[in-house]
This record gives C-alpha cells, structure tokens and sequence, in this order.
C-alpha cells in the first residue's frame, strides 16, 4: 500500500501510539533517522530506535518487539521482501517502509493494511505489475497453468534488475515540507544521505544534479525564511574532490583508493603515483605529513 497523504496515513497515525523505528546501517538511513527522531521529539511523540544489519535481524527484531510496538517504521531496509510473510498474528500491526533499494516487493505495494510505503515520487512504481496479473484466481486448472506463467513472467521481468531511488533522507525531508515542519538543517541530512549514494556510485550523474538543483532550492527557501529557528545555520555549496574520508584513513589513503583519483592519476602504475604526489606537492602537502602517513 502507498501513502498518499503523509498528514492523515502517516503522521497522525503514529502520533496516537509508541513507534519503532528500525535503520539499516549506512550514511543516508542515518541522516534520515536524525529528522524524522526530530520530528517526533519536537511533538513529544514517543519512540524507540534499534539498528539491523539483514532480514533475518529485521524480522527477529519485529517479532520479539510486536506484543509492545504496533507501529513499526523501517528506514532503508524491508522494502524489496514480503514483510506480511515472515510475520504472524500482524493483524493490529503497521509497518511503514521508507526504502531506496528498488524494487519494491509487490505484496508491499499491493498490501490492503497492514504494510505501507512511503515514497516521494512515481520513478519507482513505472514498471510494476497490474494486480490483476499477479493475484488473478482461476477455476479450471487451463486457466491456472496460463495465468501462473503470466505471473511468474511479469515478476521476472518486475525483479531482474536492482537500482537505487530517492535517498531516504531527501524522503523524509519532503515528508517534513509536507507537515510544514521543515528547517535547513534537514537540507543539510538530505545532502548527506544523497551525497553518499552519488559518491559510492549508487547512483548516476543525472540524478544527483537533479536532486541537487531541487536541495539548491530548498536551501534557498529555508534561508530566506522568518519561520526557520535555526536561521543561523547556512549551507553554501561549492565543487569537491569525490573521495571517500574515513576516520581511519590518512588523506594519502582516500586519494589512492578512490575511484575519482586512482582512475585520474592511475596510480597502479609508478608514473602515476609520481603524478599523484607532484598533485600533493603542488597543493604544498609534505609527504611525510600525519595527514599523509598513518601514525
């Protein structure tokens, strides 16, 4: 089931309750946990939060918590499995999926209560199959085998491929817009959670100048606006190196082992690593800087 307006089949529905939320492990689920938590803080609206790492740890965790939670929210994780068929007894139960690994599960989509997607735009349900082709009821056993065959193909072709959609955070910040509770600061996890997905190339050129250019507007928006409590707070944006920057990294490291960089300098070769450290001398990095060599 898809959630048309967040207000009423959302928002309102978790405010009357205690909600679970469960978050995959990972840059965008992370920023997009920050502003819905927010949310729910800023309206008293009581919650508890956990981390799963798979399915089994996602279904596990829903069933030993059901007694206690009948709302459940799952940030990037549950969206492309049947949830209704590794439960039992859910019938009290809503869980809500706000997931960017496409494609989604079509018990989901076509689920009457008990599951619920929220989505922020139709790029993700194109391709999905009509319900009558997949949950049609024949009598005669001619009939059966035909529409098996035309089930199982349009499901074939539905699932062959795995992509990324919206970031979860740019989701939840629209949800956000919607509810008339959005600040900058929620631009700014919107940056991030897209940020890692363009910068682990999950996806493409195209949309992330896209969801940029929108981002750019809201930043625009919110600055300009008397309503914002956190009006000191500014984003200005500016062109980067694409390397990845982890705390256990030097800076040498991200520059060797970023695809941007090594693929630029090459620097599986001795040419390239010479060009690689002309670059860092050029910038006036000394080579034998903490930044440059682990400690």
């Amino acid at each position: 089931m898809i959630v048309r307006n967040i207000k009423e089949d959302f928002y309102n529905i978790i405010s009357n309750s205690n909600l679970f939320i469960l978050a995959s492990i990972n840059i965008d689920s992370l920023c997009a946990v920050k502003i819905i938590t927010s949310l729910l803080s800023s309206e008293n609206i009581k919650y508890a939060l956990t981390a799963v790492e798979n399915r089994e740890d996602l279904t596990a965790c829903i069933n030993e918590n059901k007694n206690i939670y009948k709302k459940f929210l799952l940030v990037n994780c549950g969206g492309n499995f049947d949830l209704s068929s590794c439960l039992t007894e859910i019938e009290d139960i809503i869980i809500f999926v706000i997931d960017s690994h496409l494609p989604y599960n079509v018990e989901n989509i076509y689920s009457a209560t008990n599951v619920r997607l929220i989505i922020n735009n139709n790029e993700c349900l194109e391709n999905i199959p009509e319900f009558n082709i997949l949950f049609q009821t024949e009598e005669s056993d001619e009939d059966r085998t035909f529409f098996n065959n035309e089930r199982d193909n349009a499901r074939q072709k539905y699932e062959r491929f795995f992509s990324y959609g919206t970031p979860c955070a740019i989701t939840m910040f629209d949800m956000s817009s919607k509810l008339g509770k959005d600040v900058i600061e929620y631009v700014w996890y919107a940056i991030c959670g897209l940020t890692e997905l363009f910068i682990l190339r999950k996806m493409n050129n195209e949309k992330y100048i896209s969801n940029i250019l929108y981002l750019q507007q809201q930043v625009l928006r919110l600055s300009t606006s008397n309503n914002d409590p956190s009006a000191c707070f500014n984003i200005i944006s500016d062109n980067v190196l694409q390397i990845y920057l982890y705390t256990h990294w030097t800076l040498m490291d991200s520059l060797l082992k970023s695809p941007a960089t090594s693929s630029h300098f090459q620097v599986w070769s001795f040419n390239g690593r010479k060009r690689l450290h002309g670059f860092l001398a050029d910038m006036g990095c000394v080579y034998k800087s903490k930044y440059l060599v682990s400690l």
